[in-house]
């Protein structure tokens, strides 16, 4: 599902707590030839979200305060476009649990961090797209 206007580069919002994180995930996604948005918090990223048109979300799952699990919660209890847009739970760890717990919380997917382009890249283009993976 693309919210973006034809001919325009799709828009994702990276939210994780870890400057670090941040700078990468926004140089690789960058590269890759998508328009990123960043929020240093779980909060942030819900207020984003709510006040512009993202394709796609790239969420922390373990970030101070409100995590990952419940943003993604409350993403899907909010109105109009927000709530169907695809959110791709991260972590760095490679747990099944956390896998799982990212898809009960209502997350299209996961990915553990940090991701390599070669790695991102199908899947961002995947859900994008409006496949179903």
């Amino acid at each position: 599902m693309i919210e973006s206007p034809p001919g325009s580069r799709p828009r994702i919002l990276l939210v994780d707590d870890a400057v670090q994180d941040r700078a990468l995930g926004v140089r690789i996604l960058t590269r890759l030839g998508y328009e990123v948005a960043t929020a240093a918090s779980a909060e942030a990223g819900i207020t984003r979200l709510a006040g512009e048109p993202f394709d796609l979300v790239l969420m922390d799952l373990f970030m101070p305060g409100l995590d990952g699990a419940e943003a993604t919660r409350r993403i899907r209890a909010m109105n109009g476009r927000a709530a169907s847009v695809p959110v791709i739970g991260l972590s760095g760890s490679i747990l099944p649990s956390d896998r799982r717990h990212c898809i009960e919380s209502g997350m299209t997917d996961f990915l553990s961090k940090p991701f390599a382009p070669a790695e991102i890249a199908p899947r961002l283009l995947n859900w994008i797209d409006g496949r179903t993976g």
